[in-house]
């Protein structure tokens, strides 16, 4: 279904003339002595991919749609490997229904919310068995789609832009989506041994639900915390002031963050359990007033305080503390 994008098959019809017009010099030159002598299909090409990121419409309406090749991609052998390297485990506490949409909230974001594109957005411990026919969309910054190749690796899965538009627009679709409300100001306050969530201002996720319908998911990874080792900038310094500006202006952010030891990148091998709760159910209005909004929200939140003191301790963190920003 991809390809059905217009930007999409203009480029592949020009990369395709450009290579049959070339074949013969490519086979005997390479590909590097055709992009020095003969770059003007090559630049051309680059151009036209450069203005098919920025007009491309798809992350904002919460991505490719789910089809068999968004399966296929998700079922790719990698992701388990990846998956068992932790491990990773999901469970849940209660079913949820077919003809419903969802917004599935995720708690903590950490600082790559493994826990969130994973289990969701890959797969990754087959979350279609646990719930079968939830089609869901996994929403993450809007940043990562102006990145070559990698939006495209994730358009494919079936992620998106976390923004209004596209939650509006996949759940008035039929379908469900992933967010992670904490975003890049909840990974910048992440630490080992700590279970800080900005969640107590974040109501747009609520608006949401009341103008679709959609039900509500308090979703809780525990263990994503400690996958990296954090310096938290203090609030005030030229650092936390940078970062800031940086989240303020991209919507990501950039911590400071060291993982395992033989390359700092990569998350440190601990345990993550990522335990779904019981959905909070949403009648749709048509007039959202402010007072609506406040209402579901605590609703909200109390329903996360419940899940977390609940399994924290089976999940292997009886003295962690939650708190509220």
């Amino acid at each position: 279904l991809w390809t059905l994008n217009p930007l999409h098959l203009f480029l592949v019809a020009l990369a395709a003339k450009s290579v049959a017009k070339n074949s013969s010099f490519l086979r005997k030159k390479g590909l590097s002595e055709y992009i020095i002598r003969r770059g003007k299909q090559f630049w051309l090409a680059c151009a036209a991919y450069v203005a098919m990121i920025f007009l491309d419409p798809f992350p904002w309406r919460g991505g490719y749609p789910i089809s068999p090749l968004t399966r296929v991609l998700r079922s790719a052998p990698w992701r388990k490997l990846f998956a068992r390297y932790f491990p990773i485990q999901l469970r849940k506490t209660a079913d949820l229904g077919t003809d419903k949409q969802y917004i599935l909230v995720c708690h903590p974001h950490g600082i790559l919310g493994f826990g969130t594109w994973l289990n969701f957005g890959m797969d990754a411990t087959n979350y279609t068995r646990m719930f079968p026919n939830l089609r869901l969309h996994c929403l993450g910054a809007s940043a990562f789609f102006y990145i070559p190749i990698i939006r495209e690796f994730a358009l494919l899965h079936g992620f998106g832009s976390v923004h209004r538009s596209s939650v509006v627009s996949v759940l008035r679709g039929g379908d469900s989506v992933v967010i992670n409300v904490g975003g890049a100001r909840e990974a910048l306050d992440a630490r080992p041994g700590t279970f800080r969530l900005q969640l107590r201002r974040r109501k747009g996720f609520v608006r949401c639900a009341l103008e679709t319908g959609a039900h509500l998911v308090p979703v809780i990874s525990f263990g994503e915390n400690e996958l990296y080792s954090t310096t938290v900038a203090p609030k005030g310094s030229t650092i936390r002031w940078l970062q800031d500006a940086v989240t303020t202006l991209t919507g990501s952010t950039l911590p400071l963050f060291c993982g395992a030891w033989w390359l700092p990148c990569f998350p440190k091998r601990h345990p993550i359990i990522t335990v779904v709760g019981r959905p909070l159910e949403v009648q749709k209005k048509k007039q959202i007033s402010q007072e609506d909004i406040d209402v579901c929200h605590a609703e909200y939140v109390a329903r996360v305080d419940e899940l977390f003191e609940k399994h924290k301790a089976a999940c292997g963190f009886p003295d962690l503390d939650l708190q509220m920003l």
